[in-house]
């Protein structure tokens, strides 16, 4: 990588890695290789560094050892989030409209953005939460985002957005119309 002085930009790999560590161990690791990777790429160029977890954060801090909650509000860690909320409306214990309010909710720092991340692949491949979509689910998501306080949104599998399925063809249509709004 161009302007990198060596690969790995000087972080040290741990021999035994998390052997042995508690929960808070990893955390405290995983927070600061993020902190590390934050400073390379500011001392580098000011560019924007974000993180897109899974939008559970009990996952987040209990599986992926990432207390993207505490990095959220405090400075030196993101300049934005994108919480991976792939789940429909329908969802039974990740229903996108809790989901959505829940993560809208965590403090942040106010130079910490947030974005969310959109699942519509999951319309084609038969995920039962996205079954009853009605063709303006991508588009009903936007505006919740948007009247929730997200500065914007991502796709995740954007070619399924062009995949000639006609329930996409109409997801595109809608969602089209919403981004003109």
């Amino acid at each position: 990588m161009e302007g990198c002085p060596q690969q790995g930009g000087g972080l040290e790999k741990s021999p035994k890695g998390f052997d042995g560590l508690s929960s808070t161990q990893r955390r405290n690791q995983v927070s600061d290789l993020v902190r590390k990777v934050y400073s390379a790429i500011k001392s580098i160029r000011n560019i924007p560094f974000g993180i897109s977890p899974s939008g559970d954060m009990s996952s987040c801090r209990n599986t992926s050892f990432a207390p993207v909650d505490q990095w959220m509000k405090s400075s030196g860690y993101i300049d934005y989030i994108c919480p991976q909320l792939y789940w429909g409306y329908t969802h039974s214990s990740m229903a996108f409209s809790s989901t959505i309010r829940t993560w809208a909710g965590y403090s942040r720092s106010g130079s910490v953005k947030r974005y969310v991340g959109l699942g519509p692949y999951r319309l084609l491949d038969g995920s039962s939460d996205w079954a009853t979509s009605d063709g303006a689910y991508l588009g009903r998501m936007v505006s919740d985002a948007r009247a929730s306080g997200y500065s914007g949104f991502c796709i995740y599998r954007y070619a399924s957005l062009f995949s000639g399925d006609s329930r996409m063809a109409a997801e595109r249509t809608y969602l089209r119309s919403i981004l003109r709004r």
